[in-house]
């Protein structure tokens, strides 16, 4: 009976450590995991959060077929007329730094939205017409240059090498 108690005992308390040792590794995890996530990445994510959550009043716009030469400030005074604009970006080339023809504006409410979409939507500014939808997330794409490469299938064999000899 004695032998059977302290086995007991042992088993807890190897348990105990298991469970510390468990503990101390998510620790040692969740410190690496936070190491390596910058803090601009947190402010972006809680951002997200805040306003997707508690501050649904401001609704952003995709607005396409815009004129190259547009400014942010051009496109924020053009959508002004429908309401307060919060924000208003041109979308850039990376590389060139040109525009690449379309931009988002952010409306106070989403009564301004529908009724920027209503004014806007399939009219002509600069010489070109526009289209205007309420933006969408960003879709995941694979990631990777140029979408090329990748497996091609099994090698062709096409029997053993010939050896043609010296020429």
């Amino acid at each position: 009976m004695l032998i059977s108690v302290c086995k007991i005992a042992f088993l807890g308390r190897v348990a105990i450590r298991l469970v510390w040792c468990m503990i101390f590794a998510f620790v040692c995890f969740l410190v690496q995991w936070l190491s390596l996530v910058s803090e601009a990445r947190i402010e972006k994510v809680v951002r997200e959060v805040y306003c997707f959550s508690i501050n649904t009043m401001a609704q952003k716009l995709y607005v396409g077929g815009l004129p190259y030469s547009t400014t942010d400030q051009e496109l924020a005074d053009a959508f002004a007329a429908s309401g307060s604009v919060t924000s208003a970006s041109i979308v850039t080339d990376r590389m060139t730094g040109r525009s690449r023809g379309f931009g988002f504006v952010e409306m106070s409410t989403e009564e301004e939205a529908n009724a920027a979409i209503d004014m806007w939507h399939g009219k002509e500014f600069g010489g070109r017409m526009l289209t205007v939808n309420i933006a969408r997330p960003k879709e995941d794409r694979p990631a990777g240059g140029n979408g090329g490469g990748g497996d091609r299938g099994p090698r062709r064999d096409y029997g053993p090498r010939r050896d043609f000899g010296s020429r």
